[in-house]
């Protein structure tokens, strides 16, 4: 599969990002993995083992985080949200270098109102 042109632009501190694919732009921002979901509506998976998630119950470890991307509603990329979240995960996986997973990733789509 070939990669199509994108770019990426941080912006702030590493944890949020402009996307470009294809010509069309995405922010995403890195949240907690609750968070990203509750926003999204999206149920985000974050692979933990029973123990890790009771430490981050008790504040004994850090929260799991996951990516939150938001796009215009009109981006055509949307029909293809599989395709569109390879993408994101590719470059968001590369801009970081953190293995960023597609189960990770909370895509919504915003209305210009």
């Amino acid at each position: 599969m070939a990669r199509e042109p994108a770019s990426l632009k941080p912006l702030g501190n590493g944890e949020c990002f402009l996307v470009d694919v294809g010509g069309h732009r995405t922010v995403a921002v890195r949240l907690p993995a609750d968070v990203a979901s509750e926003i999204s509506r999206e149920s985000i998976l974050i692979s933990q083992g029973l123990f890790t998630k009771v430490k981050s119950r008790l504040g004994l470890a850090p929260e799991p985080k996951g990516w939150l991307a938001v796009t215009s509603v009109d981006n055509p990329l949307l029909e293809e949200l599989d395709r569109f979240k390879a993408l994101l995960v590719a470059r968001l996986t590369d801009a970081t270098g953190i293995a960023v997973t597609k189960s990770s990733l909370a895509i919504s789509a915003s209305v210009p109102v």
